[in-house]
């Protein structure tokens, strides 16, 4: 009797296949700046290289397509983010447990805060189950020196 494991199936057209300190690679191509990736449409610059740069308006991009599950990679570390930064109204669609947090036909949504390390394994793990997601990835800029 085999106990091999079994292929992950990856229910979206992208996932992170690698990552490192400066880098991550989503579909096995090569990315060493910020940016946006979600799981079906190719990952996009971000001109944020520090989360003191996050304002409303670029976490308020993430929130675009609506997906089921926003995230954020803050860089190296953790770093909690203001919650009213993090929230977005938006319209309620055909969840019928949006009504739980919805104030009739609005309902606040918030971004999740991580590692960017955390974000990219937890972004594939939701793409396993399905789940429309996005994620704004911060990828720390380290001097060649070091």
């Amino acid at each position: 009797m085999s106990s091999g494991l079994q292929p992950e199936i990856i229910r979206g057209r992208y996932s992170v296949t690698s990552y490192g300190k400066t880098f991550i690679e989503v579909n096995k191509i090569l990315i060493e700046n910020s940016c946006i990736i979600s799981t079906d449409n190719e990952p996009i610059p971000w001109e944020i290289t520090d989360v003191a740069q996050l304002s409303k308006l670029e976490v308020d991009k993430l929130f675009k397509n609506q997906p089921d599950v926003v995230l954020i990679g803050t860089g190296v570390t953790q770093i909690m983010l203001d919650s009213d930064l993090l929230e977005f109204k938006g319209k309620i669609g055909n969840n019928p447990l949006e009504f739980l947090n919805s104030n009739r036909s609005r309902m606040s949504i918030a971004a999740d805060c991580m590692s960017t390390h955390a974000a990219c394994r937890t972004f594939n793990l939701l793409v396993a189950e399905g789940r429309s997601v996005v994620a704004g990835l911060i990828l720390d800029k380290f001097s060649k020196d070091k």
